[in-house]
């Protein structure tokens, strides 16, 4: 017995001082790439990934005062704008598979998420949006300086947190808002972060396989999407304002029309019936539950595409 216990606290020692030491890199770095090597690795999966886009496209910086936006401008630049938002650790790239159906009637602009891995950077790691409404204003003041007016908007996850959050602050200015598994209309929001926090702080390869499985699942769909979520464990500490579960009264507030499409095997937004149940106080919601996991729009993409279509002519 006395051995087990020493055993016990011998793991809960080394653990301790893994995070503590993890802790100790986090702080004294001055990018959100903790580890030397990951940026210009992350960079090469980008890369890579934009090297398949399937249609032509212009990259833009877009200065603020949090540093520079980098946006994916692509499809019919005769069609109504469409702001695609990505999932957290995947990059605007995670679009790959919807631009080109979506693109041929609509005017595409692909965000990568300040504060993120992606091509978008902070000009100082420790000034970034801290509160819904700074989060919200970047992304207006983007859309402003793109001269993109009354757009429609795409979240997914992490992105579509974003949208939940601009449709209630800037609603008047914006067609409709399709959400694709978002943070912030469940419970389990608390239990997702807590979750990664771990993960922050011991970023080894013997926790990442099952942090990748119950995070994008491990389906041939996901392709290239889980070498880039896996190079952002492995050495990125993002900084932006992080998702929150938005209470009902918050939800009653968005007036747009709303798409939520949501997988029956996401583990991080958890039970579509309850999210489902949580969100109806949206005012003009329709909802779909898809067989997928929580990269729905890269694991689903067809179906995806099909459903968005379908909801932006009506």
């Amino acid at each position: 017995m006395f051995i087990a216990i020493g055993v016990v606290l011998f793991i809960l020692a080394v653990l301790i001082g893994m995070a503590i030491r993890q802790a100790h890199i986090y702080k004294k770095s001055a990018t959100i790439y903790f580890r030397p090597e990951t940026e210009a690795k992350l960079m090469a999966v980008y890369d890579r990934a934009l090297g398949k886009w399937p249609v032509k496209y212009t990259s833009h910086m877009i200065e603020n005062k949090y540093g520079t936006v980098h946006v994916i401008e692509c499809g019919n630049p005769d069609g109504e704008d469409l702001v695609l938002l990505h999932a957290a650790s995947v990059g605007a790239v995670s679009w790959i598979k919807n631009v080109e159906a979506l693109g041929e009637t609509y005017h595409l602009y692909a965000i990568d998420v300040l504060g993120e891995g992606n091509k978008s950077r902070l000009t100082d790691v420790n000034k970034y949006p801290e509160t819904e409404k700074e989060m919200v204003d970047l992304y207006h003041d983007v859309f402003s300086k793109l001269g993109i007016v009354t757009p429609h908007l795409a979240g997914a996850s992490y992105g579509g947190f974003i949208a939940l959050n601009y449709a209630k602050n800037y609603g008047d200015q914006i067609k409709d808002i399709m959400l694709l598994g978002p943070m912030g209309i469940s419970e389990s929001v608390p239990k997702v972060l807590f979750t990664m926090m771990l993960y922050t702080f011991y970023p080894y390869r013997i926790f990442s396989d099952p942090m990748v499985k119950w995070a994008v699942g491990d389906t041939a769909e996901i392709g290239d999407t889980k070498d880039y979520f896996e190079t952002i464990l492995a050495g990125v500490l993002g900084r932006y304002y992080r998702p929150r579960t938005l209470a009902k009264e918050y939800l009653e507030l968005i007036d747009v029309p709303t798409l939520l499409i949501l997988g029956d095997k996401d583990q991080l937004v958890g039970s579509p019936e309850k999210a489902i149940k949580y969100v109806s106080c949206i005012k003009d919601l329709k909802t779909v539950v898809l067989d997928s996991g929580h990269l729905i729009n890269v694991e689903k993409a067809p179906d995806v595409n099909k459903l968005m279509l379908a909801f932006l002519k009506q």
